[in-house]
């Protein structure tokens, strides 16, 4: 028999809009972590950045706002500021394309999953950063492996015309926009930066 609490968090709409379900793939290729219930049926999503960064959790926080029970907190013991949304079918759904054997994988369909400027942005504001003598744009994609930021590279060209490079040093493989395209992902981007985490796209082209 269900609690009072599922049958009220039930009759909230299973469904993501567009910005929404953007977000959350950006947010999912970045720092984003989907947690299972216990029963397997349902996801729900952590955010959770540093706390210099809360104006970042708070536009994620509104976006995603009827998904979500409690308003985002501050975590004193490691200084950061999150929420949490509820337990939901459709977050199962992408928890289902973004994990394999518990590990963060990029999903073979990620061309028709990453493609709006509010994902790409989202991403880059969690894994990205610019170089302090050059103008192209980094993204910290180690946690992927060559074969998967390969996914990425081809659906960064396809979906937005920005050229990369794949970069390999000691801690693995990782992303490079090319300065040739630098502006091109300023125009894409700008709407969407937030101001605490502008100082990720400082080098890019006005």
């Amino acid at each position: 028999m269900a609690t009072a609490r599922e049958v009220n968090e039930n009759n909230i709409e299973d469904k993501l809009a567009f910005n929404q379900h953007q977000l959350i793939i950006g947010t999912m290729l970045g720092d984003g972590c989907l947690l299972q219930s216990r029963n397997r049926k349902k996801a729900r999503l952590q955010i959770r950045h540093s706390i210099k960064h809360s104006a970042y959790v708070l536009w994620k926080y509104q976006i995603l706002k009827n998904l979500v029970k409690t308003k985002p907190r501050v975590d004193f013991h490691n200084n950061s500021f999150y929420f949490r949304t509820r337990f939901k079918t459709c977050l199962k759904q992408i928890c289902d394309l973004f994990y394999k054997n518990r590990t963060k994988i990029v999903p073979d369909n990620i061309n028709s999953l990453l493609v709006s400027p509010i994902a790409l942005t989202t991403w880059l504001m969690d894994d990205g950063n610019g170089y302090k003598n050059y103008s192209g744009f980094r993204i910290s994609t180690y946690g992927f492996n060559l074969s998967e930021n390969i996914k990425l590279q081809k659906c960064l060209d396809q979906n937005f015309g920005l050229r990369t490079s794949i970069c390999h040093d000691s801690k693995g493989h990782q992303l490079l926009i090319l300065s040739e395209s630098s502006q091109l992902l300023n125009t894409i981007t700008k709407p969407f930066q937030i101001t605490c985490m502008k100082y990720k796209f400082f080098r890019l082209t006005p």
